[in-house]
C-alpha cells in the first residue's frame, strides 16, 4: 500500500475523531466551537476519501480536472487548518474542564 494512502486514511480517522470531540461531556465548549468540530469532521472525512480514491486510481480524471481537484483539495486543507487554529487561539480546542462536586 502506498504511503500517501496510509496518510490519507489517517486523515479520515482523525477527522472522524474531530467530529466526536464535541460529544465529550467532561468539557465545556461554546456552541460555535462544537459546530466547527463537526464541520472539520465532515469536510476532513470527505477530503480524505476523495484523496484515497485518487491515489488508488478509483477516479480517472482528465488533466485539467485533476489539476482543479488537487487545487481544491489543497485549499480545503488550508481551510481546515484555519478552523483548527481558530479553535486553538480561542481556547476552545481543549475547552474548560467540567468540575463535578
Amino acid at each position: 500500500m502506498n504511503a500517501r494512502v496510509v496518510v490519507n486514511l489517517i486523515i479520515v480517522v482523525g477527522s472522524i475523531c474531530f467530529g466526536f470531540f464535541p460529544l465529550d461531556r467532561k468539557r465545556i465548549r461554546a456552541r460555535w466551537a462544537k459546530g466547527i468540530f463537526v464541520l472539520i469532521g465532515l469536510i476532513g472525512c470527505a477530503m480524505g476519501a476523495v484523496r484515497v480514491a485518487l491515489e488508488m486510481h478509483w477516479l480517472q480524471l482528465s488533466d485539467h480536472n485533476d489539476y482543479v481537484i488537487h487545487t481544491m483539495l489543497s485549499e480545503v486543507g488550508g481551510l481546515l487548518l484555519g478552523f483548527i487554529f481558530s479553535l486553538i487561539l480561542s481556547g476552545q480546542l481543549l475547552g474548560t474542564k467540567l468540575v463535578t462536586a
